[in-house]
C-alpha cells in the first residue's frame, strides 16, 4: 500500500478552503456572489470580478475531478 500524494495534497487545499471561508466567509461570499455582474448593466470593474470568481470555481471543479479520476499504473 502506498501513499497517493496527489489526493493528500488535495485533502490538505480543500480543508485550506475550508477554513478561508470559516474565517472570512462575509468576504469570500461577497466575492463568489459577484458572479451575477457578468452581464450588461454593470461596470467593467463588476464584470471583471464576476468572471475572475467564475474561472476560479471552474478551475476548481476541472482540478478536483482530474485528481479523482486520474488513474495511475506503474
Amino acid at each position: 500500500m502506498s501513499i497517493k500524494w496527489d489526493r493528500v495534497t488535495a485533502l490538505i487545499l480543500a480543508l485550506f478552503a475550508f477554513w478561508l471561508l470559516v474565517n472570512n466567509g462575509q468576504a469570500v461570499s461577497a466575492f463568489f456572489s459577484s458572479m451575477k455582474d457578468i452581464g450588461p448593466g454593470h461596470t467593467a470593474d463588476e464584470q471583471t470580478i464576476g468572471l475572475i470568481a467564475f474561472g476560479l470555481v471552474g478551475v476548481c471543479l476541472v482540478a478536483i475531478v482530474k485528481i479523482l479520476t486520474q488513474n495511475r499504473r506503474k
